[in-house]
């Protein structure tokens, strides 16, 4: 998404408010690149890896998840307003209509657009119990293997709270200010 929409966006539209359809992307691409190198240094090292608990709870705990929680808070609380500055843009501006169906020819979309890759970065987020279930059956003999993936579960669900919290809370701001809006009208 980075490469293909937003590097060529900010070639050929200045004008366009990238930080509201991509919000806080840069920073989720860092994290998650961050996260990719951790598991392919240790995939160098080991032929064979025999865990990944201690570079899950890294990326789960401290530092990393109050970064994850903030940047997944943005940007999945302001998903609707993202689609809704792709719609504007498709239906008010001809020339980005036309680069983005020019984009969807790209092989490496499959056929996927913006609307669609904005939801795969939301749903991101909830891909990580699907990945550590089947490392905590697979590890029952290995107590503080066991015992770490249950940390970096208990974690990744934390964040997960967090972030639907954020999203309620923007969709309750949200609601108050359409209400306000009509008030005044």
């Amino acid at each position: 998404m980075q490469k293909v929409f937003v590097e060529s966006l900010q070639k050929h539209f200045s004008h366009l408010n990238l930080e509201r359809m991509f919000p806080r992307l840069v920073e989720l691409t860092e994290l998650h690149t961050g996260f990719l190198r951790k598991l392919r240094l240790k995939q160098r090292e080991h032929h064979v890896v025999d865990s990944i608990a201690d570079i899950l709870l890294d990326f789960f705990s401290s530092m990393s998840a109050q970064k994850l929680k903030s940047a997944y808070g943005e940007f999945c609380s302001n998903h609707r307003s993202a689609l809704d500055t792709f719609k504007c843009y498709m239906t008010g501006d001809n020339v980005f209509a036309e680069w983005y169906k020019h984009c969807q020819q790209n092989p490496l979309l499959k056929k996927k657009g913006i609307p669609e890759c904005i939801l795969f970065v939301t749903q991101r987020l909830t891909k990580y119990p699907l990945l550590i279930d089947p490392l905590l059956k697979s590890s029952r003999e290995d107590k503080i293997e066991q015992e770490k993936l249950q940390k970096a579960m208990s974690l990744v669900k934390e964040i997960l709270v967090d972030v639907d919290a954020r999203v309620a809370d923007k969709e309750k701001e949200d609601r108050q200010l359409e209400i306000f809006k009509r008030i005044d009208a």
